[in-house]
Parts: structure tokens; C-alpha cells; sequence
């Protein structure tokens, strides 16, 4: 499975999950810094990646119905603390340990300090 890391997520968090052996490219690596969620649908279709993102925008299944691409995952609450950051990522971690790609394929999955939610 690969990642798409939208640039609203830090460096840290893909660190992370490159150490952690996923499959991993930026926004900013495609050379597409400052794309509109659009062009990261577009993006994520056409390479079959799974977008991870802190833009709650991306949890609006009227804007981004559940089968429209690959799958969505939004980190919340916005990583502003070491704690919230090193909490979502225990948690995503977790989930991507525990998740078949199939369970993860065409869903939302909002992970925050203490769980993760999905929709399929």
C-alpha cells in the first residue's frame, strides 16, 4: 500500500512512516506544494495512494464520497503539542498494523489521540 502524505502533515510524521518501512511521497516531492484538495484526489487516484492529511476538509463525504479514491486518512486534532503528535502516531501505527488494505481501500479513517474511526 502507498501513502500519498498531504503537506499539511509534518516531516515528522514521514520520517515515521518511511522508518516504520511504508511506501511514502509527498505532495511537495511530486512538486505539487500548495495543490488544492482536488488536485490531491486527482493525484491520489492516478497513482493509487491512500492520502494521510491533517485538512479536515478531506472528512466531508459529501466532497469526497467513501469509493471516490483510494482511501483518506485524517489525523486530528491538529499535531501541535509532542504529546498529540507522539499519541496519532502510536495510533497510526497501530491501525496500520492491524488494518488489512482492503479494510483501509475506499474509506475515511480519522485517527485522533485515542482511536481511530472508520468508514467503509
Amino acid at each position: 500500500m502507498r501513502f500519498l502524505i498531504d503537506e499539511c502533515v509534518l516531516g515528522k510524521t514521514v520520517k515515521l512512516l518511511r522508518n516504520s518501512g511504508f511506501s511514502v511521497i509527498t505532495i511537495q516531492e511530486l512538486g505539487k506544494a500548495s495543490a488544492t484538495n482536488g488536485t490531491v484526489i486527482n493525484i491520489a487516484n492516478k497513482e493509487k495512494s491512500v492520502i494521510i492529511t491533517t485538512d479536515l476538509d478531506f472528512g466531508n463525504l459529501i466532497l469526497y464520497p467513501l469509493g471516490s479514491h483510494p482511501g483518506i486518512i485524517v489525523l486530528r486534532p491538529r499535531l501541535d503539542t509532542p504529546e498529540a503528535i507522539d499519541d496519532v502516531h502510536r495510533i497510526l501505527l497501530s491501525l496500520l498494523k492491524e488494518l488489512k488494505s482492503s479494510e483501509i481501500k475506499e474509506s475515511l479513517i480519522i485517527v485522533d489521540r485515542n482511536k481511530y474511526r472508520i468508514k467503509k
